[in-house]
């Protein structure tokens, strides 16, 4: 699936395989983690996802978050 702005990226699901075909920039919006057991392909092609703003409760001090977690 090809990803040209944000909507697109909010789309992808834990499995298959993901290009991003522009920079995307968040402009400061608040998201939860997108994907917490990411098993595909997300293809950056040199662009790159900016200026967002992850929003999880942690369970545990020094827990990591990430736009998308692998397990």
């Amino acid at each position: 699936m090809k990803i040209y702005n944000m909507e697109d990226l909010l789309k992808i699901s834990r499995t298959g395989i993901y290009e991003l075909m522009s920079d995307i920039d968040f402009n400061g919006k608040p998201i939860k983690c997108l994907i917490d057991d990411f098993r595909g392909v997300l293809e950056g092609n040199g662009h790159s996802i900016k200026n967002i703003l992850i929003q999880r409760d942690v369970k545990y001090e020094n827990e990591t978050c990430a736009l998308i977690n692998t397990m």
